[in-house]
């Protein structure tokens, strides 16, 4: 997906059903059945760690050119507080282009693991590891390696 084509309505004061976004979400990145599970708590901790459950939640870096959410371009966005140009680079066709959908935000968040961090999606190979990093550093999911 192009940068362009992302988009930055807030969801605000969503209710997010957790189960519910976490499968849709595991679902559309391409996580195995056999492998639901151990993602599913993963992302709990991600999730938990990076913005408490808040969909909209944004996390501003700097200043800048604002996009039409009111926050800084390069501001993290969402439940796993993706940046534009990592969420567009690593979303998943079919979700919703809005960085602030929680399903389209999460997906694109493990495309990116399974990229950066060499965690399989299919087999779930690496996730013990990239876990083992985000419970090392308790500043972002994404560290480590």
């Amino acid at each position: 997906m192009e940068l362009a084509e992302v988009e930055f309505t807030a969801r605000l004061n969503s209710v997010v059903d957790r189960a519910e976004v976490i499968r849709s979400a595991l679902g559309a990145a391409g996580v195995a059945e056999s492998s639901m599970r151990e993602f599913a708590e993963a992302t709990e901790v991600i999730v938990h760690k990076e913005s408490a459950w808040k969909p909209d939640a944004v996390v501003t870096l700097g200043e800048g050119k604002r996009m039409n959410d009111g926050a800084p371009y390069a501001a993290q966005r969402g439940l796993t507080q993706l940046t534009p140009w990592a969420f567009a680079e690593h979303h998943v066709p079919g979700t919703s282009v809005c960085i602030y959908d929680p399903v389209a935000n999460i997906a694109a968040a493990w495309r990116l693991v399974g990229v950066t961090h060499g965690v399989d999606l299919e087999t779930g190979r690496g996730l013990a590891e990239f876990m083992a990093d985000v419970h090392a550093n308790p500043g972002a999911w994404f560290a480590g390696r």
